[in-house]
């Protein structure tokens, strides 16, 4: 009697055990949509933690992405150890991304240890970030425009800075909740070197649930020994998010004053800031995802949306939204049901698209599923928002035709590599000179049109400094970079007035063109130098974004020059001028 009660228990425990692992594995592996789920494979060294992930929040487990991603989840918890967490295993999960027809905010969990990663999710179990105090660090390295300098923010609003030096970085980073840093990376350490400042993965000082957000260059390998993000995690972070790759000065929304999470709210957290940058960076010169979080992609700062909602209504195929009680900087607006919108504008503001072919610092956006999710930097207390299912024909052709010309006119970054070459072309101007090779009309012309040349330059960046958005960069205007113009372009025209053949002419447009070329030259010669050290997939498709404002700029300038100086010509001959100044100074070639 005992053997059979025996059995028959021991049936019933099985038939619970069998069904019960039946309905799990239904519920995991059907195709119903779940908020969040957790990817993690069954032979990580971390697995275990999935499992405990899961228990406590009820969250289904997907061994592979693709299952994963088949369930259409807002947030995907990646729980990986380092030694898997490889830099091929992340390109192949961004391509995998990129794949998709929206976004998934992702956040990892690995570290050092599993007591890390498990410490890591723990931490941002209550998915709410503790305080309102940041700072935000910048170095000179970042934009060559900036003075390096740390702002303190201590969640009252008032703000004060301080030198950057090391001791005070470390200090921000010790004392503060949200620590924003804009300084040049490696795996293991963060450095300026104009500032002679290294901070390396020992330095981290113990943290206090700290947000750290790192816009410098491939700070996120969390796979290497010495990895500072993972020295970030150990010390108590509550989250870490970098580069995994080279980041481009310019490309990020806002400007170096701007605190990106301080707005993040429950239905736009900071898994999905980090997404947006993402979308950004693909946008200009990124093929794939390459921004990253270890830390919880569900935690933010608000309890509530920094915003009052007005009206949301439909007029004419077109939605309008209004929205109040603003505050100033970054504002991250949810808006559901709206991803079928192809065009968003802000009137009077910004406008952007989801093709756009070019960054937009005041308005970037991304869909997750049906919702639209919209980072903004904030003009004013009320905004008027328009969504248009395609973007119009006009303002495709003019925001297109603007965008480029602000490419390609407003440029002069490390305009100082050149000085040397400046200085050759105006030595060669002047010995020409000397030597009777160049007639003093030519010279007068030149003089003239290089002077043109370099006030129109300045005029346009005068004129366009507050509506630029191709970049985020600081804008202004090099002294030594005008200088460029106008001896370039002047000493171009005189070549060309002078020149008896064709080789001479090219010759004038290869003067006049000389900043861009050697810009472009100098690019190539890095990007190859990547490539071949690197060999990053991510970046072959679109690695000629960093060089391709000086690439239009060099054919632009070329097919300006050209027409230019020819009609320059054509319009001094006619008169005579050209033919008398060539017969006094006997022509080149």
């Amino acid at each position: 009697m005992r053997i059979k009660r025996v059995i028959t228990t021991l049936i019933i425990v099985l038939f619970v055990f069998v069904a019960s692992s039946t309905v799990a594995k239904v519920d995991a592996s059907s195709q119903t949509t779940f908020d969040t789920v957790i990817l993690s494979s069954q032979d990580d060294p971390y697995y275990a933690l999935a499992e405990e992930i899961s228990a406590a929040e009820g969250l289904p487990i997907f061994h592979t992405f693709e299952e994963a991603s088949k369930t259409k989840p807002q947030f995907l918890l990646w729980v990986i150890a380092p030694q898997n967490l490889t830099e091929q295993a992340l390109i192949n999960f961004s391509l995998k991304m990129k794949d998709l027809p929206g976004s998934i905010s992702v956040g990892i969990f690995s570290g050092q240890s599993l007591q890390d990663a498990r410490s890591l999710w723990l931490r941002g179990a209550a998915h709410f970030i503790p305080a309102d105090d940041y700072a935000i660090i910048n170095g000179n390295g970042a934009t060559q425009k900036l003075d390096p300098e740390i702002i303190h923010n201590n969640g009252n609003g008032e703000e004060y800075s301080t030198t950057l030096t090391k001791e005070n970085l470390l200090d921000a980073l010790a004392n503060k909740a949200n620590v924003q840093i804009s300084l040049e990376g490696a795996a293991g350490s963060w450095f300026d070197q104009h500032g002679n400042i290294t901070v390396r993965a020992e330095d981290i000082p113990q943290l206090d649930d700290t947000v750290i957000l790192h816009y410098g260059c491939s700070t996120f390998r969390p796979w290497v020994e010495y990895s500072i993000a993972n020295a970030c995690i150990h010390q108590g972070a509550l989250a870490y998010i970098g580069f995994i790759y080279t980041s481009i000065v310019g490309t990020r929304f806002g400007d170096y004053t701007n605190n990106g999470l301080l707005y993040t709210w429950e239905n736009f957290p900071l898994g999905h800031l980090v997404q947006i940058q993402n979308q950004a960076a693909m946008q200009s010169y990124m093929d794939a995802a390459h921004f990253y979080m270890l830390g919880d992609p569900r935690i933010y700062r608000q309890s509530e949306m920094p915003y009052t909602m007005i009206r949301d209504e439909l007029i004419d195929k077109i939605r309008i939204m209004e929205i109040g009680d603003l505050p100033a900087g970054l504002i991250p607006i949810h808006i559901p049901d709206s991803a079928h919108y192809e065009f968003v504008s802000i009137p009077g503001f910004a406008s952007s698209s989801m093709d756009s072919k070019y960054f937009n610092r005041k308005l970037q956006m991304m869909n997750i599923n049906n919702d639209k999710f919209i980072i903004l930097e904030n003009p004013t207390e009320r905004i008027t928002i328009e969504l248009r299912e395609k973007a119009p024909l006009f303002w495709q052709v003019s925001s297109n035709s603007v965008n480029f010309l602000d490419a390609v006119i407003v440029d002069g970054h490390n305009a100082d590599i050149f000085l040397i070459f400046i200085i050759l072309l105006a030595v060669l101007l002047i010995v020409r000179f000397l030597r009777k090779r160049i007639h003093k009309k030519h010279l007068l012309f030149g003089l003239l049109f290089g002077g043109l040349m370099a006030l129109v330059t300045e005029a346009y960046t005068i004129l366009r400094e507050n509506h630029i958005v191709v970049t985020n960069a600081p804008i202004d205007s090099s002294p030594l970079y005008l200088i460029g113009i106008f001896i370039c372009t002047a000493y171009g025209l005189m070549l060309y007035l002078d020149a008896d053949s064709r080789k001479g002419k090219i010759m004038a447009i290869v003067v006049a063109n000389l900043y861009s070329l050697l810009t472009v030259l100098i690019f190539t010669i890095g990007l190859l130098i990547k490539l071949i050290m690197l060999g990053n997939p991510l970046s072959i498709d679109k690695a000629i974004y960093p060089w391709l404002f000086p690439l239009q700029k060099l054919i632009l300038g070329t097919v300006f020059y050209s027409i230019t100086y020819f009609t320059v010509q054509l319009g001094l001959m006619k008169r005579g001028i050209l033919m008398k100044a060539r017969n006094l100074s006997g022509g080149t070639s």
